[in-house]
């Protein structure tokens, strides 16, 4: 009997020591923060944080061990990190990217908005990483157009991420499947106008207002639009508010659904309850 179990014993070593790393990993099995912003100023409303505490999120984040990533690489199951989270901003507002002159008449970003803490908090903190998702509307671009394309491009460049969130920023609740092309099909053409082939990196679509079209039909559209003869296909869907206000489940786990992801809107006040959800 006992030979029996020393047997089993090795057995179980063995099939731990061999056992791929990845279905060990940590890694694997927490969920994901997808934290949404909206405005990064002194205003009154509920949309808007402060400079000095969007900065105190970051740094609650570095000090729990999170690190930024691409909503891209967390879909296609591209995270090495054991604790990702997603920087998530809606409307491309003036206070997520915004340029400004110094003393001497130079162009600069400015320190106080969401694209200059980010950039600022990374040059102290290298491992936290500098990623962020910014879900733009058309033709608003964070409201300077003389540097729309600069913009644009300079977050590309910097590997923060741009998404599509409609070129009209219509609630899609009762939409139709035209509404979906009129919308976002519309707003890629925009943005091939103004990055050209870069525009292709362009594949993920956040819902205006967080909304969930009611049409099945609707929803497919979501998935692969149109725009004068030509089809996009969507990498993947977030959605905010409702059901979808929490934690996006681990890319392991079956819950998992590129095309309905949720999203964590974050306050002025509510950020150390978000933190007490990513408890260990």
């Amino acid at each position: 009997m006992k030979i029996f179990k020393s047997l089993a014993t090795i057995a179980l070593a063995l099939f731990l020591t061999f056992m791929p790393a990845k279905s060990l990993g940590k890694e694997h099995s927490k969920k994901i923060p997808i934290l949404m912003y909206h405005s990064i100023d002194y205003g009154k409303g509920v949309m808007s944080v402060t400079p000095e505490n969007f900065r105190s999120h970051l740094e609650k984040l570095y000090d729990k061990g999170y690190v930024t990533a691409k909503l891209e690489d967390i879909i296609l199951d591209k995270i090495k990190s054991e604790k990702p989270v997603v920087l998530r901003f809606d409307d491309s507002r003036a206070s997520q990217f915004r340029y400004v002159k110094d003393g001497k008449g130079n162009t600069m970003i400015d320190k106080k908005c969401a694209v200059g803490i980010i950039l600022d908090f990374y040059q102290q903190h290298k491992e936290f990483g500098k990623h962020a998702i910014f879900f733009v509307i058309p033709h608003v671009e964070f409201h300077q157009p003389e540097y729309t394309k600069q913009k644009l491009e300079f977050l590309l460049k910097e590997g923060m991420e741009i998404g599509n969130h409609g070129y009209y920023h219509e609630d899609l609740t009762y939409a139709k499947p035209e509404d979906i092309d009129k919308n976002f099909g519309k707003a890629m053409h925009r943005f091939e106008q103004i990055l050209g082939e870069n525009a292709k990196r362009i594949r993920i679509i956040a819902t205006p207002y967080g909304s969930e079209p009611k049409y099945a039909e609707t929803k497919k559209e979501l998935r692969e639009f149109k725009w004068q003869g030509k089809k996009y296909k969507t990498l993947g869907i977030v959605y905010a508010y409702g059901k979808y206000n929490k934690l996006c489940p681990s890319r392991s786990s079956e819950k998992f659904n590129q095309y309905e992801l949720p999203s964590l809107e974050v306050t002025n006040k509510n950020f150390d309850k978000i933190m007490d959800m990513l408890k260990d």
